[in-house]
C-alpha cells in the first residue's frame, strides 16, 4: 500500500544522516513550522483514504486550476481535452496563501543523533537572507553560493587533506516575506564536526571582509552559465521553473529572456557587497548530525 511504502522511506531516511536535512534541520531553520521538510511520519500515518478523498472533493470545484503543458504535442488535440475534462469546473483566480511568521534561529545550534551504523556526519551551517521577490537579488546569491563553495572545496582539500565535497545553495522563499538562507552543508567524518563548522564560519568571514576576486568570481559563473545554457534546452526546466505556478507569479515567464545576461553581468562589487551584507557570522544557525 501507499502508506506501507511511505512508511518504508521514512524509515530509510531516518537511518541516514543526510536524512536529518528534511526532518529536522529545515524546520528547525524555519521556526520549526512543519511547512518545511518532510512532515512528521505520525501526522502522515494518521491520515485515512476517505480524509484525502473528502479534502480533494472540497478544493476542486471552486479552486483556481492551472495546467502547464511542454514538448511536442498537437495544441488543438490539447484544447479538446481540456475541454472535455475541465469544463464544467468553476475556475477562480488564486489567492495569496496567508503567511505564518516564520523567523531564522540566528545564532542558535542545534545537535542531532541518528542511529545508523555508518561513520558519517554532517555538518550544516546557515546564514539568513531575502525571499525570492528580487530576481537579481535571487540570482546573485546563487553565485554568492557558488562562489563559497568553490572556496570551501579547494580550503579544505589544500589545508584539511581532506576530499569532503562541499555543497553550497540559496533558498529563498517565494511564500514567505523576507524569508530565505544560503547553507554550507558537508558530509564528513564523526569527530571533525567542529573543526569543519570552524573552518566554513572562517572562510565565510573572510570571503565578507576582503571580497571575492575576479579569478574566483569567473571560475564559479562560467559552469554556472554553461549548466544554464543547458538546462534552457530541457522540457523540466520549462515546466517546473517557468510555467508552474505562473498564474500566481506571472514574472516567471519573463526569467527566461533575462537569465543568461543577467547572471553575466554580475559584478564583483555586488558579489562583495551581498557577501558583507549577508555573511554575518553572529546570525548564522549551525547543525551538527553525528551518528548514534
Amino acid at each position: 500500500s501507499t502508506i506501507s511504502r511511505t512508511e518504508q522511506m521514512y524509515k530509510m531516511i531516518g537511518r541516514d544522516i543526510a536524512g536529518a536535512v528534511p526532518l529536522k534541520i529545515q524546520p528547525f531553520l524555519a521556526s520549526g513550522s512543519q511547512r518545511f521538510g518532510l512532515p512528521l511520519w505520525d501526522s502522515i500515518a494518521s491520515i485515512r483514504y476517505q480524509q484525502l478523498t473528502g479534502w480533494v472533493k472540497s478544493i476542486v470545484p471552486d479552486s483556481g486550476l492551472e495546467i502547464s503543458l511542454v514538448g511536442d504535442f498537437d495544441r488543438e488535440e490539447v484544447i479538446r481535452g481540456i475541454q472535455k475534462y475541465f469544463s464544467g469546473i468553476k475556475l477562480t483566480r488564486n489567492e495569496d496563501i496567508p503567511s505564518e511568521n516564520i523567523t531564522f534561529p540566528d545564532g542558535k545550534t542545534i545537535s542531532i543523533g541518528v542511529q545508523t551504523s555508518i561513520a558519517k556526519a554532517l555538518v550544516f551551517v546557515a546564514w539568513p537572507t531575502e525571499d525570492f521577490k528580487d530576481i537579481h537579488r535571487t540570482r546573485e546569491f546563487h553565485l554568492l553560493a557558488a562562489v563559497l563553495e568553490d572556496r570551501l572545496r579547494k580550503v579544505i582539500r589544500e589545508k584539511l587533506g581532506a576530499t569532503y565535497s562541499p555543497v553550497v545553495y540559496s533558498s529563498n522563499s517565494k511564500v514567505y516575506d523576507g524569508y530565505g538562507f544560503l547553507a554550507a552543508k558537508m558530509i564528513v567524518k564523526p569527530g571533525q564536526e567542529k573543526n569543519i563548522t570552524d573552518e566554513i564560519l572562517h572562510l565565510s568571514e573572510e570571503l565578507r571582509s576582503k571580497g571575492v576576486t575576479e579569478e574566483e568570481l569567473a571560475r564559479a559563473r562560467e559552469p554556472m552559465l554553461t549548466s544554464i545554457d543547458e538546462t534552457l534546452e530541457t522540457n523540466n526546466y520549462w515546466l517546473y521553473t517557468v510555467l508552474s505556478l505562473s498564474s500566481r507569479h506571472p514574472e516567471q515567464l519573463k526569467w527566461p529572456t533575462t537569465i543568461l545576461q543577467d547572471y553575466a553581468s554580475i559584478s564583483r562589487e555586488e558579489i562583495n557587497q551581498l557577501a558583507k551584507k549577508y555573511l554575518i557570522n553572529k546570525k548564522s544557525a549551525t547543525a551538527l548530525v553525528s551518528p548514534e
